[in-house]
C-alpha cells in the first residue's frame, strides 16, 4: 500500500538513524537497561551456583530426571537466555553487527557477552553429541558482569595496559630465580640426602622378605641390628677421599640390590661428614648415593612399596623429596615454593642440617626480600599506575588515549635496553670500531651468549659424569674469553681513562674483568667462576631499575610508613 504522505530516501535515512540513536542512548553502560541486565547476570550466577550435581548422567552432566531442583533451574535458565539472546539482538539492531567503528562486534566486551550467549544457546540445545566442553563454558555467565560494572572494566583495561610493564618485571623475576638457583645448585648439591640409619653400612635385601609389611621384615631389621656384619652389602667402604666418580666401587660394581635402614624416629637430615648435624649414639648418618653422586641401590618398589632410591627423603617435613638443589629444574621449583613463603622455613631448617647456619639466613632472607615482597609490590605498583592513569583519562576521547599507549609503548621500546658500552666521545676522533660498539647488534650478541651461558650453568647437577662436566667447564671457559674480549675491545675503543672514568656505568667492569682473568686458570685445574654471566646483566638490570625508580622511590617510602 503506498503513502498518501511519500518520504523521500534521504528523510528515511534520517529518520532510521535518529531512531537507532534513540535505542542507542538507552542501551549505553549506566542506563536503566544496562542496571537491569546486571540483575538479570547475578540472578543467573546464583542459579547456576543452586544446581544439583548429586543426578548426573553418563557424561557426568547434571540432569533434570530425579531432580525437581535442577527442572526448576533449567526453566529459569531458558527464560535468563531469552532475555541475553534479547539484549544482543537489540545491540545488533542499534549498533550495527561488524561494519562500523562503533559497532557491536567491534567492542570486546559486547564480542565475549557475544560468546557467552551462544556457547548458553547450544548448552541448552538437546540431543547434541559430543559438545560437553563447549557446554562447560556456560561458567563464564557470571563473568559478563564484568561488563556492566565501570570499576571492573577500569581494573581489567589497567591490567591490559600495564602487560608491557609486567612483561619486563616478569623478566627480572626469572632473572633472579635463574641467579638463585643455579647459586643453591652450586652450594647444596647432594647435602640433601643424608639420613640416620640404622646400621653403619648397607645390607643385603633377604631373599625371602620382600615387604616391610610382613612380619618377617621386623624380625630381620632385629637380627641385623645385632650383628650388622653377618648382613653387609659390600665390603667396601661407604666413601672414600682417594676415589673419583668413576673409581667408585658403587659406579664399577653397583648398584647393588641392597637397602640402608632408616631410623623412622629420626626424619630430619644429617651431615654425612659429621661436621654439623648428627644422629644419636648407635645410629649413622648415610646416603643413597656415594659422595660423587652414583647411586648404591638398585631403584626397585621392594620393600617399601616406592622406589627404592626415594624412600630416604619421602617424609611430609622433607617435601616429599620435590625440593632440593641436585638439579636447576628441582632448584627452580625450590626457590620459586621460597619467595611464595609457604614452607620455606622447613626448606631452611635442611638446609641449616647440613650447611653454615649464618650463610644460609642470610641467603633466604635476601632473596625472600627481593623476589618475595620488593618484585611483587613493584607488581602492584605498576597496576596502581595504570588505573590511576585510565582515572585521569577516563573522560577522554578513544583516538586520544590510542596517542597516549602508542607513546607509551615507544619510550618502553627506546629504554628496554642500554648499550652495555656507553658511547663516549674521543677528541672527534672516529675509530673503526664505533660501528660495532654500543650498536644493537653488539649488545644481541652479548646477550646471547649470556643467555647461553646461563644455559649451560644449569645444566650442572649433582652426579654429573667427570666427561660432561670438563665439557661445561670448556664451554664455561670460552665464555669467559668472550666477556674478557668485549671488555679489552671497549677499552681499546673508549680508551683506557675515558672508559673508567664513568664509574656508575662501568664500575662493574672491574670486577668483570678480574673474574675473567680467574677464569684464564681452568688449565691449572680451577673450576671457573660463575658469576661473570650475573654481572653481564648488570646494565640490563640498570635499565629497569632507570624505568622503574619513581615506582621504587613510592614502594620505599611505603615499607618505611
Amino acid at each position: 500500500m503506498t503513502s498518501i504522505f511519500p518520504i523521500d530516501e534521504d528523510e528515511s535515512e534520517l529518520l532510521n538513524d535518529s531512531w537507532r540513536e534513540r535505542l542507542r542512548e538507552r542501551l549505553v553502560p549506566g542506563s536503566r537497561f544496562d542496571r537491569c541486565m546486571l540483575a538479570f547476570i547475578i540472578g543467573n550466577s546464583v542459579l547456576t551456583a543452586c544446581v544439583d550435581y548429586s543426578v548426573l548422567d553418563e557424561n557426568f552432566e547434571p540432569v533434570t530426571q530425579g531432580s525437581r531442583r535442577n527442572y526448576i533451574i533449567q526453566v529459569f535458565e531458558i527464560g535468563f537466555l531469552f532475555v541475553f539472546l534479547l539484549e544482543c539482538i537489540l545491540k545488533i539492531i542499534a549498533m550495527g553487527f561488524f561494519r562500523g567503528e562503533r559497532s557491536y562486534l567491534r567492542d570486546g566486551w559486547n564480542a565475549f557477552d557475544f560468546l557467552v550467549v551462544m556457547t548458553s544457546i547450544v548448552s541448552v540445545v538437546p540431543m547434541i553429541p559430543n559438545l560437553t566442553a563447549l557446554r562447560s563454558l556456560r561458567v563464564l555467565r557470571p563473568l559478563r558482569s564484568i561488563s556492566k560494572l565501570p570499576g571492573l572494566r577500569r581494573i581489567i583495561q589497567a591490567l591490559i595496559m600495564s602487560a608491557s610493564e609486567l612483561c619486563h618485571v616478569v623478566l627480572l623475576l626469572m632473572f633472579l630465580l635463574i641467579c638463585f638457583s643455579i647459586t643453591g645448585t652450586l652450594m647444596w648439591r647432594g647435602l640433601m640426602h643424608g639420613r640416620c640409619r640404622k646400621t653403619p653400612f648397607p645390607i643385603v635385601m633377604p631373599g625371602n622378605c620382600n615387604s616391610t609389611q610382613d612380619d618377617c621384615w621386623s624380625e630381620y631389621l632385629a637380627r641385623v641390628v645385632l650383628q650388622p656384619h653377618n648382613f653387609r652389602c659390600t665390603m667396601e667402604d661407604n666413601d672414600s677421599s682417594e676415589w673419583s666418580q668413576e673409581t667408585s666401587p658403587w659406579f664399577q660394581y653397583g648398584p647393588f640390590d641392597c637397602i640402608w635402614p632408616l631410623d623412622e624416629t629420626d626424619t630430619r637430615l644429617c651431615d654425612t661428614g659429621a661436621h654439623f648435624r648428627r644422629c644419636s649414639s648407635g645410629n649413622t648418618c648415610g646416603s643413597d648415593y656415594d659422595a660423587f653422586g652414583n647411586p648404591r641401590f638398585v631403584n626397585a618398589i621392594e620393600p617399601y612399596g616406592i622406589p627404592r632410591m626415594d624412600i630416604a627423603l619421602h617424609e611430609e617435613n622433607l617435601n616429599w623429596g620435590l625440593t632440593g638443589f641436585d638439579s636447576f629444574p628441582q632448584a627452580m621449583i625450590t626457590i620459586f615454593q621460597i619467595i611464595t613463603l609457604e614452607g620455606w622455613s622447613d626448606i631452611l631448617e635442611q638446609i641449616t642440617d647440613v650447611w653454615y647456619k649464618p650463610p644460609a639466613f642470610i641467603f633466604f632472607g635476601f632473596q625472600i626480600v627481593l623476589c618475595g615482597y620488593i618484585v611483587l609490590n613493584l607488581v602492584l605498583a605498576i597496576i596502581s599506575k595504570s588505573l590511576d592513569k585510565l582515572g585521569k583519562d577516563y573522560d577522554a576521547s578513544s583516538s586520544e588515549e590510542s596517542n597516549q599507549i602508542r607513546t607509551f609503548k615507544a619510550d618502553m621500546k627506546d629504554t628496554y635496553l642500554v648499550p652495555i658500552c656507553v658511547d663516549i666521545e674521543r677528541g672527534g676522533k672516529k675509530w673503526l670500531l664505533r660501528r660495532f660498539i654500543g650498536t644493537k647488534i653488539h649488545s644481541t650478541i652479548i646477550m646471547t651468549c649470556i643467555f647461553l651461558n646461563s644455559v649451560v650453568l644449569s645444566m650442572d647437577y649433582y652426579g654429573i659424569s667427570q666427561h660432561h662436566a670438563a665439557i661445561l667447564d670448556y664451554l664455561n671457559l670460552l665464555f669467559a674469553i668472550i666477556f674478557l674480549l668485549d671488555v679489552l675491545i671497549c677499552n681499546i675503543h673508549y680508551g683506557f681513562r675515558r672508559y673508567w672514568r664513568y664509574v656508575h656505568q662501568n664500575h662493574v667492569r672491574c670486577v668483570q674483568f678480574s673474574i675473567c682473568s680467574s677464569q684464564s686458570l681452568f688449565i691449572l685445574g680451577i673450576r671457573p667462576c660463575v658469576l661473570t654471566a650475573y654481572l653481564e646483566f648488570y646494565h640490563f638490570l640498570n635499565s629497569l631499575f632507570t624505568l622503574y625508580q619513581e615506582r621504587l622511590l613510592a614502594l620505599l617510602l611505603l615499607l618505611g610508613l
